[in-house]
Formats: C-alpha cells, structure tokens, sequence
C-alpha cells in the first residue's frame, strides 16, 4: 500500500501485508492509517475552496474498498446517472 501526495511523490509506503489482508484492513492497521484518522499527520491547515469562505480540512482519496470517513474519501461510482 502507497500513499503518492499531488506532485505524485511517495509519502508512505507499507509494504509486506498478507495477501488476503484487504485493502483497508492493511489500511486500518497501518502507521499512516492510524495517524491520518486521528489526524497526527502534519497538513496544512484547512483553506477555503475557490469561491466560498468555509475552510475545508485535506482528505484522503482512496479506492472503492476503503471506508468512508471524515478525511477519507472514495471516488463516486457514477452508476445509474444521465447526461
């Protein structure tokens, strides 16, 4: 499991999981994991988003088998949608 920061960079790495460990078991049970769910990992401070005034903390994008939580997010499915 890797954690890559916007300017695509390796920032964590956890490597030497059980193959049938899932990817947010090893998640969970990573030091990053843990860190980043209690929020002990050095970000940059919460900013508004262009147009609005409301400071919005950082969030992790990780993929559909990850849960959702407060700064851990999962790409939209985009099913059953119309143009």
């Amino acid at each position: 499991m890797a954690v890559a920061s916007a300017d695509y960079k390796f920032i964590s790495v956890d490597i030497g999981q059980i193959g049938s460990s899932s990817d947010s078991g090893i998640w969970e049970r990573s030091d990053f994991g843990s860190a980043w769910k209690e929020k002990s990992i050095n970000t940059p401070p919460p900013l508004p988003l262009p147009g609005t005034n409301a400071p919005v903390e950082y969030v992790m994008i990780g993929a559909k088998a990850f849960p959702l939580q407060t700064n851990l997010l999962r790409p939209f499915p985009g099913r059953n949608l119309n143009t």
